[in-house]
């Protein structure tokens, strides 16, 4: 079992930042808690998560709070498919990095105040 985050690695590593918060609001509601673990993930990682598996519950928790959807949502998300290839493909433009790269540094270095909002 994996240890348990504390909470200033959550905030550090899984906040969505200005730019990445305006990125997941034009997201479906179905889509935006995944969106959002993707941005983060790849912001962290260089890479995509292979699948849920990759992504802790707590983890998971912590940006559905951000992005107001319900954890449970990400259970009908599809890791296939063009709507996941879509979501990958934006976020590297986002990250302007090609696809074997790494993303270039976007984020500001400490989390903005969250403001109330909630996907389309």
């Amino acid at each position: 079992m994996p240890r348990a985050l504390e909470q200033d690695e959550l905030i550090e590593h899984w906040t969505l930042f200005g730019d990445e918060v305006a990125l997941v609001k034009g997201k479906r509601r179905r889509n935006a808690l995944a969106f959002g673990l993707l941005v983060r993930f790849y912001a962290r990682q260089g890479r995509f998560p292979h699948g849920r598996l990759e992504l802790p519950d707590q983890v998971v928790e912590f940006v559905a709070a951000q992005v107001k959807v319900p954890a449970a949502e990400l259970s009908s998300y599809g890791w296939t498919g063009r709507t996941h290839e879509r979501h990958r493909a934006e976020i590297r433009e986002f990250f302007s990095a090609s696809s074997s790269g790494s993303p270039s540094v976007r984020s500001p270095t400490r989390p903005t105040p969250r403001t109330g909002w909630s996907p389309r």
